[in-house]
């Protein structure tokens, strides 16, 4: 929790207000009076320096460091931590104990008074107990504030899902995300003062993994990707306990790898007299440099066995409230037109003959407790529910049920009556 003082301070000294009679006493200086041999006379000790009295010449006075004044209170002190002094502090600084110095909040913080507008900071104090004091209230840990930063989560190594047609149903899916850190403390998808800061990266910083892809996490640059140096991985969390937060770069990548495609079909073959049904399978995934689907083998892109597998781009577009279920599968023969192959789960078995298969995405109603959007599936909050084929968190609502319900937030909690439905949720 952060703590808010009253700033500056100032501790004025009344002692000594009028001048000091420093007349001998019984040959004895009295208080606050230094003897000089040479003058054989008392002296009001100047600002900086004191006397107990007697015979005793002025003598320097504490202070926390050669950066401290002296005031222009009446001189006159009487013991070593009498001498009021003050220290200025500048902007974007505190007060450190160790070296007794105004000493910058450094490169990740800011002083919590940075913004009133070059405000310095000054205290006044007598001795090393007020000095201490003083320490302790300014001190790094109170004024100084870790800095907060926006890092640019980007798509990275996966195409523009609005320029290439190999991608039905990824519209809106990988897009440029945002989130805060605060140096030294965690992350957050906002910089407001309200709220904790978390170790990883919130979820709705996380990318969505694909049927076609799957999501790592996030590096550094693009080229990193591919030798797997993630800064985050897939859950938000740290790939190494001891990555310097200072250096984390405005911006990071999402990694993605390639998902293959298993394709079963069949290849008649005659064998003797006999016709012998041989079952083929093909993996395929799609080739970033080039644009489109090629044979996999042995973690490899080994040829170009898979182009005669193409996407119906006609289903490019998912409709608000439907999520991706599974590829129907279009099959054309030698000289006649496509005909569908049935509505299966890839891997698929293909009949023969065939040369040219079309994989069309089918998209199911978003199920009840979601909402889907470009193909995106979330999960209605905590306490809320939906219908099947929700669009957006607004189709989440809070129902009361038959015998009512205590519904919970991070606000607080209330009791819904039986029959009572609220919508659209409002968080």
């Amino acid at each position: 929790m952060k703590r808010t003082f009253v700033f500056p301070l100032f501790i004025i000294l009344t002692q000594n207000a009028f001048a000091l009679d420093c007349r001998m006493i019984d040959d004895s200086c009295p208080a606050g009076c230094g003897w000089y041999e040479t003058t054989r006379s008392c002296i009001a000790c100047p600002p900086g320096t004191y006397s107990a009295g007697g015979k005793s010449s002025c003598a320097d006075c504490y202070r926390p460091n050669e950066g401290a004044d002296w005031t222009d209170e009446d001189p006159g002190m009487v013991d070593e931590y009498s001498c009021p002094w003050t220290l200025t502090c500048g902007e974007n600084a505190y007060f450190d104990k160790e070296s007794g110095q105004c000493t910058s909040c450094g490169d990740n913080y800011t002083s919590i008074y940075h913004d009133k507008g070059g405000f310095t900071m000054e205290f006044r104090g007598t001795g090393q107990e007020e000095f201490n004091r003083l320490a302790e209230q300014y001190s790094h840990d109170i004024v100084c504030e870790p800095n907060v930063k926006q890092i640019q989560l980007s798509p990275g190594t996966q195409f523009n899902t609005d320029d290439n047609n190999l991608w039905p149903g990824t519209t809106d899916v990988y897009y440029t995300k945002g989130v805060y850190y605060k140096y030294d403390t965690g992350f957050r998808m906002d910089n407001s003062a309200i709220g904790s800061w978390g170790t990883k990266l919130p979820d709705n910083a996380l990318q969505t993994t694909n049927h076609l892809k799957t999501f790592l996490g996030y590096a550094e640059n693009a080229n990193m990707c591919s030798t797997g140096k993630l800064v985050f991985d897939s859950n938000g969390n740290f790939t190494s306990d001891d990555y310097d937060l200072s250096n984390v770069p405005l911006s990071l990548v999402a990694c993605w790898e390639n998902n293959a495609i298993g394709i079963n079909y069949f290849m008649n073959k005659k064998s003797g007299d006999d016709v012998v049904t041989e079952t083929l399978k093909r993996y395929c995934m799609v080739n970033d440099e080039a644009g489109q689907l090629e044979y996999y083998e042995d973690g490899k892109l080994t040829g170009n066995e898979c182009v005669a597998m193409e996407y119906d781009t006609s289903k490019y577009y998912v409709e608000p409230g439907k999520v991706f279920s599974h590829y129907e599968l279009r099959c054309q023969s030698p000289g006649t037109g496509f005909e569908p192959c049935g509505d299966v789960t890839v891997p698929n078995k293909i009949p023969v003959p065939v040369s040219t298969v079309i994989l069309s995405p089918v998209f199911s109603d978003c199920p009840a407790g979601y909402y889907c959007n470009a193909g995106d599936q979330q999960s209605c909050p905590p306490g809320t529910t939906s219908d099947a084929g929700a669009t957006s968190i607004d189709d989440c609502e809070m129902r009361g049920g038959p015998n009512g319900v205590k519904f919970c937030d991070s606000i607080g909690c209330f009791h819904l009556p039986a029959g009572t439905v609220i919508k659209p949720y409002q968080p």
